[in-house]
């Protein structure tokens, strides 16, 4: 779904047109544009989905047609599904940064639709990380490079500063309870908050209720905090500034098929809900339910955002 937000309120909006692009023989998987729109990067699964390669191509930024057409440019590093590559941004430009089996990281600068500048970063190589999440802040010289490294009985957030890859910070480590599967991080999913060196996350309260936290990555001695303290579970928050500069989260609510639009108040460092939206009664889901993977598109002074949303009764998506 794509959604209109002006000001407080949320309009849905539908696609006026569609058109299909690329190569229909091939998978195209965790298809991310860069910040700036010039280029899609993208991964190609060739063993079940499971392993495959990252690719980038260039993007016309009128038309939206990929260069080359079946956006195979530049043939970067073998990946995996779980380790696959997020794009970033800084003031050198875009890139994109995420790990081969083996956990070996690697760090790539697109400088064409068919060449890129490709660094192998000097993180320990850990082949359980998942979820390569660099940051987007155009006006930043630094970049820092977040992710989880997930155990049997634990995960563990995680971050470098990519001046220093080899100094691996730790924000938060979760244990698993008995008999369960997943931490409260790995519900309230980590995002790096598009515009800043912030990252929020998932996080047990006394109550045992998924609150949200934040955690500054240019200031490492800091601890993160909490910044909702509400009845409510957070499902995939995902943070971004305005162009005023303003710190919005939008997050998924009790897994419903419902999400909170948050502004973040600086003086009591706590997020304040201003608006909501949900599917409308036309849609073909027949339980609609789990709104997540909101992400935002800025466009002509507009912000907009496109979401998920499954079907709580067969597992489909919306």
């Amino acid at each position: 779904m794509i959604l209109s937000l002006l000001g407080f309120e949320s309009t849905l909006l539908a696609a006026q047109t569609e058109t299909r692009i690329g190569d229909p023989n091939s998978s195209y998987a965790s298809v991310e544009f860069t910040k700036d729109g010039r280029y899609m990067v993208w991964y190609e699964g060739t063993n079940g989905n499971f392993r495959g390669q990252m690719w980038h191509c260039a993007v016309d930024p009128v038309t939206g047609a990929l260069s080359p057409p079946d956006g195979k440019g530049f043939k970067a590093f073998p990946s995996t599904a779980f380790a696959r590559a997020n794009v970033g941004y800084d003031a050198k430009g875009p890139f994109y940064v995420g790990a081969n089996a083996r956990g070996e990281v690697y760090m790539v600068r697109p400088t064409g639709a068919k060449t890129g500048k490709m660094t192998r970063l000097a993180a320990p190589a850990v082949p359980q990380r998942k979820g390569y999440y660099p940051t987007q802040d155009d006006k930043s010289k630094k970049a820092y490079v977040v992710w989880a490294t997930r155990n049997s009985d634990s995960s563990s957030l995680q971050y470098i500063d990519v001046a220093q890859p080899s100094k691996v910070h730790t924000i938060e480590t979760q244990q698993k309870r008995a008999g369960q599967r997943l931490t409260a991080m790995d519900v309230g999913f980590f995002r790096v908050v598009n515009g800043a060196p912030l990252v929020t996350y998932g996080s047990l309260d006394k109550n045992r209720r998924i609150q949200i936290k934040m955690k500054d990555l240019s200031k490492p001695g800091e601890p993160a905090h909490f910044i909702t303290t509400g009845n409510h579970n957070h499902i995939d928050p995902y943070g971004f500034l305005d162009p005023k500069g303003d710190l919005y989260v939008v997050s998924g609510i009790d897994a419903k098929a419902l999400m909170y639009v948050y502004k973040y108040n600086t003086r009591t460092r706590l997020l304040e809900k201003k608006s909501e939206f949900e599917p409308p009664s036309s849609s073909a889901l027949q339980r609609p339910a789990m709104a997540t993977s909101f992400e935002p598109i800025f466009h002509n002074g507009h912000i907009y955002g496109t979401y998920q949303v499954n079907d709580g009764g067969s597992g489909s998506r919306g």
